[in-house]
């Protein structure tokens, strides 16, 4: 499976230094409107989801903001997925809540 990202949002394991087969761990960060993320609800892979609060969209403190960014309003979730090659684990974090932890899913036999 594969899925385009903003590489601004990807974040590779430091000590990886001929690609991404070298890193043991790598971060996606998401951000998806608040309804959205309530559909979440439904799907049994996923816990705690009315734990999780909503944030206000806010370009204050980007660094960098494209256009798209920079004209949405309303309530969002930042999702945080990690995956750790060592711990063999895969993790979803909403804002501050934790969402989904299983071992890592491979396509490899």
């Amino acid at each position: 499976m594969v899925k385009n990202v903003d590489i601004r949002n990807f974040y590779i394991d430091e000590t990886a230094v001929t690609g991404i087969e070298d890193a043991c761990d790598c971060i996606y960060i998401q951000r998806i409107g608040f309804e959205a993320f309530q559909q979440f609800k439904t799907n049994k892979l996923y816990n705690n989801i009315d734990k999780v609060k909503p944030n206000q969209y806010n370009n204050e403190y980007k660094a960098f903001t494209t256009i798209e960014e920079s004209i949405k309003q309303g309530d969002y979730v930042k999702l945080t997925h990690y995956w750790n090659v060592e711990k063999d684990a895969y993790l979803v974090i909403a804002n501050d809540v934790l969402i989904r932890e299983h071992p890592m899913i491979s396509t490899i036999d």
